[in-house]
């Protein structure tokens, strides 16, 4: 939450309550360690999407995400440490109940890469300075999106639950009263 890399602790107006979900997730630190080329970034990406698939303390984190969105009045805001990996992964399962087609969602997905690019290359620069150049090297695909990362999540969600419809009911638990409140807020 209060990754100096990333922005620090959040900054929050008076009167909104706060809610920290954590979704379990490796940061920069952890990669930087482990990561030893761009390669395998990508397939920590592909691997990170799959488990929020199969991982059942990420599904319940999801699940708590879309339980609170659907049972809170007012404008809500959700984000992650980077806002594009567990954001991505919400943002997706809200515009699928939405209705949103798949491309759209795929391009918003792809989004972040633009939205984040120059607070990508400030933290590449701080880890090139403070570990090595390749080690920021190694750690660029981590800091981005592509499209393989959540094509991976999806796959695996048609393999286990046939549709995000049956892993929001099957996988997450989710009553259709609460994926029906979700779409009217996202759809009125």
């Amino acid at each position: 939450i209060s990754n100096p890399f990333i922005g620090g602790a959040d900054k929050l107006p008076d009167g909104v309550t706060y809610t920290n979900i954590p979704i379990e997730f490796k940061d920069l630190t952890q990669l930087a360690t482990t990561i030893k080329s761009p390669e395998e970034a990508k397939q920590f990406l592909v691997d990170t999407n799959r488990s929020f698939v199969t991982d059942p303390v990420r599904r319940a984190g999801f699940k708590q995400v879309l339980s609170d969105i659907a049972a809170s009045d007012g404008v809500q805001l959700f984000h992650c440490t980077s806002g594009k990996d567990r954001t991505g992964w919400t943002a997706m399962l809200l515009q699928s109940i939405a209705g949103v087609p798949a491309q759209t969602i795929m391009d918003d997905y792809l989004l972040s890469n633009t939205y984040l690019q120059a607070t990508n290359e400030k933290i590449l620069a701080q880890i090139s300075q403070a570990l090595s150049p390749q080690v920021a090297t190694n750690l660029e695909p981590a800091l981005g999106v592509d499209a393989s990362y959540l094509e991976a999540g999806l796959a695996q969600i048609a393999s286990d639950y046939g549709t995000v419809d049956g892993y929001l009911t099957e996988g997450l638990g989710l009553t259709p009263d609460t994926i029906a409140l979700l779409k009217a807020k996202l759809v009125d």
